[in-house]
């Protein structure tokens, strides 16, 4: 699910390495924009171990590309 809403524009990869979820997102049921809206600003887990990290162009680009609208303000 969360591929498919980061192809989607719907989530993305902010400062810090920390979840943006899109202002643009409505869901389709109360369960649904529940958990989506409550990613917003949590911190990534990962990347495993030998991995690096997405590199800051590449979220930038996915950012101005991809991502749909602004950014929710972090869940509390």
């Amino acid at each position: 699910m969360h591929l498919k809403l980061f192809d989607k524009g719907v989530l993305g990869i902010g400062d810090g390495h920390r979840v943006l979820v899109s202002q643009r997102f409505v869901g389709r049921n109360p369960a649904a924009r529940e958990h989506v809206t409550a990613l917003a600003g949590r911190p990534l887990i990962g990347p495993q171990p030998g991995i690096r990290p997405v590199a800051a162009p590449h979220r930038a680009w996915h950012f101005s590309q991809v991502f749909k609208g602004a950014a929710r303000p972090n869940a509390a």
